[in-house]
């Protein structure tokens, strides 16, 4: 009763009965709700509080936990629910697995913001614009070192051309060589002998193979004055092959007649020169005619003058070989002079009475032209030649 009249002793007394604590130094107190209608808690029960942290009063067994929203009373710690398992958690973690097995491990996934700092998100436009300058710089790159070796090699393959066409040249020198031994044995004045036209006939005159050695595009690696120096390097050697052939197949067909024309020719200049001729006219028919003649000379007013004034000159003609001359003025009516005639090669030929004499001519002319052919050619193979070693030593860089 002492207790009772202790001031506020009955309030810890009565505190003490509705917490079921003892006084200090008894025993512990009965197991049992601390409040009336209320179960015990059976140790090991799911719900039953966890322990409470440290430095905190625990909820005393049996007394219900204060209910939520409400904070539990100063010095006791509020229980802690167990978590509740995430019914999605092991589909999320396999398709996170999935994900990263295919992007790469230790890669941030597509549409994954973790790594971004700050909360700030930036733009890609710089990302995109970085990208395709490196793309364009490395196209540009790739293209310029292809371009360089493409280069290179073009120019090595038109060493490879000058090499070629140089093996070419030497071996056309000498076949150029052997068909002008063989035509020099012709001579204008006498028909060639059989044995020289064997010679001709037998030559290799195949023209130079032209085509792929010259229409290439690796002649733009040669210098320009080489490039048309060869050009004409294989004009030249083909006009003069064609020619040599030729020549040596209308020789041979009119070889008899050759002899025959050239004996003419110098019988007629041992006999000496031709008389000139020319022409009158006869109006005594109906039908005026012209005569052929041969002239004797110029007749002038002055003796032993012949080189006087056309309107006063005479012309001495006879229209039969053992006839007296004539003599006639050289200008005025056509039926009062003579007219003399220009010597040309029809002339000559009807002159001296032999129609052979025109396959003489030709072959004279055919002669001319093959020579005035091949004077060009050893200057020109000697510039083509030396060319192209300059440009098989040095080629463009």
């Amino acid at each position: 009763m002492a207790e009772n009249n202790k001031p506020g002793g009955s309030n810890v007394n009565d505190l003490r009965a509705r917490l079921g604590v003892k006084k200090a130094g008894g025993g512990p107190a009965p197991a049992g709700p601390g409040v009336p209608g209320a179960p015990a808690p059976i140790p090991g029960m799911p719900g039953q509080a966890a322990a409470p942290p440290q430095g905190a009063v625990p909820v005393p067994p049996g007394m219900v936990p204060p209910p939520a929203g409400f904070p539990p009373p100063p010095g006791f710690a509020a229980p802690v629910e167990p978590p509740k398992p995430d019914p999605y958690a092991a589909q999320q973690a396999a398709m996170a697995a999935s994900l990263a097995a295919f992007y790469g491990a230790g890669q941030s996934l597509p549409g994954n913001a973790d790594e971004v700092k700050d909360g700030a998100k930036k733009s890609p436009l710089g990302l995109i614009i970085g990208i395709g300058v490196a793309g364009a710089l490395g196209v540009l790159v790739g293209y310029t070192v292809s371009f360089i070796k493409g280069q290179n090699e073009f120019i090595e393959l038109g060493t490879e051309k000058a090499k070629d066409i140089k093996k070419e040249v030497e071996g056309v020198r000498g076949r150029v060589k052997s068909a002008l031994d063989a035509f020099k044995e012709t001579k204008p004045g006498e028909a060639p002998s059989t044995e020289t036209l064997d010679k001709l006939a037998n030559l290799d005159l195949a023209e130079p193979e032209a085509t792929n050695k010259l229409f290439t595009p690796l002649l733009g690696t040669f210098n320009g004055k080489l490039v048309r120096s060869m050009f004409d390097y294989y004009n030249n050697v083909t006009a003069f092959f064609r020619e040599v052939q030729l020549h040596a197949a209308l020789t041979k067909n009119d070889r008899e007649v050759l002899v025959k024309c050239f004996k003419a020719s110098a019988d007629a200049a041992a006999k000496g020169p031709t008389p000139p001729l020319g022409v009158t006219f006869d109006y005594s028919q109906k039908l005026p005619q012209a005569i052929l003649a041969t002239l004797g000379g110029v007749v002038c007013p002055k003796e032993g003058e012949t080189n006087c004034d056309p309107g006063e000159m005479k012309l001495r003609f006879r229209t039969s070989v053992s006839g007296q001359f004539q003599e006639k003025p050289a200008k005025g009516l056509p039926k009062d002079i003579v007219i003399p005639i220009q010597p040309t090669d029809l002339l000559k030929n009807v002159a001296v009475g032999d129609p052979n004499q025109l396959a003489c001519r030709d072959y004279v002319r055919r002669i001319e032209r093959i020579r005035t052919t091949v004077t060009k050619i050893p200057e020109l193979e000697k510039f083509v030649v030396e060319g192209l070693d300059d440009r098989i030593k040095n080629p463009p860089k």
